[in-house]
This record gives structure tokens, C-alpha cells and sequence, in this order.
């Protein structure tokens, strides 16, 4: 019975793909097939919701939603010892049916995620680790652990957005991707907890939430020479003289490698690949330094980094005095690999001091700290503060476009 029940489900899953597949290629173009007359016909129609087209693009709802599903499927199989053979079929293909589903959200979400950063997210792979605590889990990258974090599956997270009106019992934790003081609480706690201000999450979307954080924190490692490839390729179709014309002429692939790493490492889309090319193409003949090479590509991409960091038509900064800046303009050093700061360490520390201070000042008004430099300056500063406080956002003045209005909240002096 139970290789009965499982070649059902396997059906049930293929017979989904390739209904879906045979659809999107019979009647995509607007084609439509009759059945019956004009009583029953096959007409392609997209939907990005649940049923009746409600919820429109929450995939990552309904990847939570599924596995939840799953779970309860599983638990209803071996658990109950009342159900029958042909309840047990049917709980088969209702599975096959939500796992072919599932397939279509992370399918979709992967997409979503290549379209808003300009990189396809590699395949995840799950494994079952008896090295790890009951409730642990570990995410890895190439083999090694880049993070972790703890789950309590039958509690709720209430993140303190810090501004509550009443506080709740838990078990006192560390939301594991922005770095929340949270605390697990019980089922019944929820509804209290929402009144007092909490944000309550489910243990699972905290997992998804931390796994999404992790990969857009390593794009940068995440990009391959076979996906760059691969995005060269597609740009060929688009503008193939500029591609033959900058790679490898002007710039090499592992140069452009670096070029769009750098990118990703501070959270800016490669979408553009043709603006990249383009300013590489203008400024690459003469300037071979792939980090004054990102520089200006940044610039070129003004639009894109106002777009993500402005809100309301504004942007809130915390600036550098000018005494400030002509400490680290004198501080660069020069050798055979490139430019780098060599800052006194008691200098240092009173920078990063100054920073830390604004920023603790202005928890309250702004969630990710901007800070606003000079041009020439940017880079350099930003490597700085990489040691200390890596979340900090370092913008460029020639990087804002002129649409949105700067307000400088803070300042930092010496």
C-alpha cells in the first residue's frame, strides 16, 4: 500500500509540472482550445494569487503556507489510526498538488529575486544535521557556516520595535537576521503581544527571513564566473557590440567579476548591466583600478540608489565635517596593488566613536544609518568602517540624484 501511495503522489507532481508546462506552451500566445463548444475550452490565465486571484504576489506567504500544509499532511498520515486506504490516496495527491505548487512559489521567488537584483539565487539545499542542537539550524555557504540561529517551532517571535506599552513573558533572544531584541512567546501570548506593539513572526518565516538576509549579504560571493557568463550572454541579444567591445578589451572577466561584486557587496542591483558596460567603456582605457572603476559605475547608477535608500522624496544622511575629510584625503597611501588608508589607530577609533554616537542618537528616526561623503572619499571611508560597523550605508554626493531632497540629520567632527 504505501508504494501505492507513493507513486500517487510522484504522479500527482509530474502530472502538475507538465500540465503547467504543456499550457504555457500551447496557450500562452493566446491561443484557445475547445472542449465542448463554447460550453468548455482551455484559455492560458496567469495568476500570482490563490484562488480567485485574492493575494496577489505574497509567494512568499504561500511558500510558508504550503510547508505548513506538508507538515500537517504528514502528521494526519502517520499520526492518525483511523484513516482509511482511500483517504490515505487522497491526502496523496492533495500533497502532490501542494508540493507542485511549491515548486511554482520558489520557482517565482527566485525570479523575483534575479529581477530586483539582477542574479539568479543558486539552488538551496536542505540537510539534516544530528550535530546541531534540536532546535538549531546553521546556513552555509560553500561548505563553511556563514550563519545560525534557533527556532522554537510551537512559539511565536515578538520583535520590540521600541516603542511598546506593555511588555510580555518569553524566553529573551536575538532575532537572528537584523539583530532585534525579541523574545519567544506561547500561542496565547500573541494577541497580548500584538496589543503591547510586538511584531510576532512564526518561527518559520524568522528561518526564510534570516536565509534571504544571509544571500543578499553574500551576493557578492554568490556570483560566479559561469553566471557572469551567463549574464554577458544575455546581454548580447540586447547590445552585443558594447559586450565585444568592453569584455575582454577594456576590462577582463575577472576584473568585471570584481566590478560587479563590489556592487553587490554594498546592496546595489547589476540589473543595468548595459549602464555598467557603458561607463566601464568610457572610463576603462584610462582608468585600470577596478575600485575607481566601481566608483564611477555608481555614479552612473544614481537613479538605481536613490531609488533604494530615498523615501518620501527625501533622504536622511549623517554627514562628514571637512576637517574630517581632508584627514582621510591625507591619509591614502599608494603602492603597486592600489590605494589603500593608513590611519592613526587613536584617529580611528575617535571616528568610529563619533559614528557610533550619531547613530545611537538617531535610532529613532532613521532604520539603516546613511552616511554622506565626498566623492573621492567614499570608498576609502567605507572600507573603514567594513571593520566596525559593516550595516552602515556609505553614499557619495555625485550617487544622489538631484529629484530627492538630502537632510543632513548629524555630523561627524574630530
Amino acid at each position: 500500500m504505501n508504494i501505492l501511495i507513493g507513486i500517487v503522489f510522484a504522479a500527482s507532481v509530474i502530472l502538475d509540472q507538465v500540465t503547467k508546462m504543456w499550457a504555457v506552451n500551447a496557450l500562452k500566445n493566446g491561443r484557445s482550445i475547445k472542449i465542448v463548444g463554447n460550453f468548455l475550452r482551455f484559455t492560458y490565465a496567469e495568476n500570482r494569487g490563490a484562488a480567485f486571484s485574492i493575494l496577489q504576489n505574497q509567494r512568499m506567504l504561500f511558500i510558508i503556507v504550503t510547508i505548513i500544509l506538508m507538515a500537517v499532511l504528514a502528521y494526519i498520515y502517520f499520526k492518525s489510526d483511523n484513516i482509511t486506504k482511500l483517504s490515505r490516496l487522497a491526502i496523496a495527491m492533495i500533497a502532490g498538488g501542494a508540493i507542485g505548487n511549491f515548486i511554482d512559489r520558489v520557482v517565482m521567488f527566485r525570479r523575483q529575486f534575479a529581477q530586483e537584483i539582477g542574479m539568479v539565487v543558486p539552488s538551496v539545499r536542505l540537510r539534516d544535521n544530528g550535530y546541531l542542537n534540536p532546535n538549531e539550524y546553521s546556513i552555509k555557504l560553500k561548505g563553511e557556516e556563514v550563519a545560525k540561529g534557533e527556532i522554537l517551532v510551537e512559539y511565536y517571535l515578538a520583535l520590540d520595535p521600541g516603542d511598546l506599552t506593555g511588555e510580555v513573558d518569553g524566553i529573551e533572544t536575538i532575532e537572528p537576521a537584523y539583530g532585534i531584541p525579541s523574545r519567544w512567546i506561547t500561542k496565547d501570548k500573541k494577541e497580548l503581544a500584538e496589543i503591547y506593539g510586538y511584531t510576532v513572526i512564526d518561527p518559520l518565516s524568522v528561518l526564510i527571513t534570516h536565509l534571504s538576509e544571509v544571500i543578499k549579504t553574500h551576493a557578492h560571493e554568490l556570483l560566479s564566473r559561469q553566471d557572469l557568463n551567463q549574464l554577458l550572454s544575455n546581454m548580447k541579444k540586447i547590445n552585443e557590440s558594447l559586450v565585444e567591445e568592453v569584455v575582454p578589451g577594456i576590462v577582463s572577466h575577472g576584473n568585471l567579476q570584481k566590478i560587479l561584486g563590489n556592487l553587490l557587496k554594498e546592496g546595489i542591483p547589476i540589473k543595468d548591466l548595459e549602464t555598467i558596460l557603458e561607463t566601464i567603456s568610457d572610463y576603462g582605457t584610462s582608468v585600470k583600478d577596478t575600485e575607481m572603476l566601481t566608483e564611477y559605475v555608481r555614479q552612473s547608477l544614481k537613479r538605481t540608489i536613490t531609488r533604494k535608500w530615498a523615501e518620501g522624496g527625501q533622504i536622511r544622511v549623517i554627514t562628514l565635517s571637512t576637517d574630517v575629510e581632508k584627514l582621510i584625503i591625507n591619509a591614502i597611501s599608494k603602492n603597486d596593488r592600489g590605494s589603500f588608508l593608513s590611519i592613526d589607530p587613536e584617529l580611528m577609533q575617535k571616528l568610529v566613536t563619533q559614528l557610533i554616537e550619531q547613530i545611537n542618537k538617531l535610532k529613532g528616526e532613521i532604520s539603516v544609518p546613511i552616511i554622506l561623503t565626498s566623492p573621492f572619499v567614499r570608498g576609502y571611508f567605507r572600507k573603514l568602517l567594513d571593520q566596525f560597523y559593516p550595516k552602515a550605508v556609505v553614499l557619495s554626493f555625485n550617487e544622489i540624484d538631484n529629484s530627492v531632497q538630502i537632510q543632513a540629520l548629524g555630523n561627524i567632527a574630530i
